[in-house]
């Protein structure tokens, strides 16, 4: 395993060289986005109030005619408050993406391929559909995250690794993902099969891959450098059908682990590791409804901003953008009831939530300010959890 150590080691060190090599004879173009957030938890006490502070930046450069490289990182920091003098803030730091793309043509089609650190094009995302097949923004507002990759993944594509994508004139794009990384409590190659398509009424995006658990010891408890002996499998997709941009179907499904050979004690299939979301959205003159109906895996949910636990159901009704003097603006809010998954853990009155999410999102020059007021009606009784504000601001830069 000491080879793909030292990978991570220093595979940071080698993608920001070889960037800076082909910058001294290329020429650079530069696109940014940038964002803040802050989470203000209430208390009855007002000592024991929470304020949270959250930030993002995203940027891509093109190198030349046919280099490109991306790059996310986001923070995360714990209650700014703790400490009377604002400092050793405990925080948390990620890298959310980090990639160097190569583009060429193959007849009438373009190819890249591509080394990525982290995550990279998750299928959940609009990321590939946007980058390859121009797809607009599809997915849901109830999935929506405040900082990092816009969507929680279905399938995520992270680690260290390279991808192979085709783009046709169609328009569709194929890829071929080759990656390492852990999850399961083992360290696992990967390798994925993805096709996307976008049309007048349809835009769909599905992923095939497998996963190889490697081990370092046989059967016989002897030590190796390294030993594969079975194959775990994961599946999704993404769909948007309808031709208009407010009165339309979302779906995604998928299911994030099938193992051909069960570890002792677990299933071929887990439905704790089901994904599933579906939104029917109508329009109505100025205003857009939506109806969400959702199971989804606790890695999954904990990313979103609006839910709370694995299995519920959601409206949402908000208006289309209104000009407000030399700003527009969206008023809308959420109401959502949702449960542990029940094939978990067994149902029981006490452990719905229900949640009511008034928002309002506003342009502001070049970027763009979001307010939401989340109220738990059923947890009047604990302040914090009743009710927050949150408050973001994103620019493009």
């Amino acid at each position: 395993m000491k080879i793909f150590n030292t990978l991570k080691k220093y595979g940071f060190i080698s993608f920001i060289f070889c960037v800076c090599l082909y910058h001294l004879e290329a020429e650079v173009f530069f696109s940014g986005t940038a964002g803040t957030a802050l989470d203000i938890l209430p208390a009855a006490h007002i000592e024991n109030a929470e304020v949270r502070f959250k930030g993002f930046y995203r940027a891509q450069m093109q190198i030349g005619q046919r280099f490109f490289s991306n790059g996310a990182i986001s923070l995360r920091s714990g209650n700014i408050f703790q400490s009377p003098q604002l400092r050793d803030i405990p925080s948390l730091f990620n890298i959310d993406e980090l990639s160097l793309m190569y583009r060429f043509k193959i007849e009438k089609s373009t190819a890249q391929l591509s080394l990525f650190f982290s995550e990279y094009e998750p299928l959940g995302a609009d990321t590939f559909a946007g980058r390859y097949v121009g797809a607009k923004k599809i997915s849901s507002y109830l999935l929506k995250k405040q900082i990092g990759i816009s969507a929680p993944s279905i399938i995520p594509v992270s680690g260290i690794g390279g991808a192979f994508t085709v783009t046709y004139n169609a328009p569709v794009a194929q890829a071929l993902y080759f990656y390492y990384d852990k999850k399961y409590g083992s360290e696992q190659l990967n390798t994925d099969i993805r096709v996307a398509g976008v049309s007048n009424a349809f835009v769909g995006d599905f992923l095939f891959g497998a996963s190889f658990p490697l081990e370092s010891t046989d059967a016989d408890g002897n030590a190796v450098v390294l030993i594969i002996r079975r194959a775990e499998f994961h599946l999704g997709f993404t769909a948007l059908i309808g031709d208009n941009p407010y009165a339309n179907l979302y779906v995604q499904a998928g299911l994030a682990r099938i193992q051909a050979k069960p570890d002792s004690g677990n299933s071929v299939l887990s439905l704790a590791d089901l994904y599933a979301f579906i939104e029917p959205r109508f329009a109505l003159y100025k205003t857009v409804f939506s109806l969400s109906m959702f199971t989804l895996p606790e890695q999954t949910y904990k990313k979103t901003a609006h839910i709370d636990e694995a299995t519920g159901a959601a409206f949402m009704i908000r208006s289309t953008a209104c000009n407000l003097g030399s700003t527009q603006g969206i008023f809308g809010g959420i109401a959502c009831a949702c449960v542990p998954n029940p094939a978990v853990t067994d149902f029981n009155p006490d452990n719905i939530v229900f949640k009511l999410v008034p928002f309002a999102e506003f342009t502001v020059k070049t970027g763009a300010l979001s307010l939401c007021i989340p109220v738990r009606p059923l947890e009047y009784n604990n302040v914090s959890r009743f009710i927050s504000l949150s408050a973001s601001y994103t620019v493009q830069l």
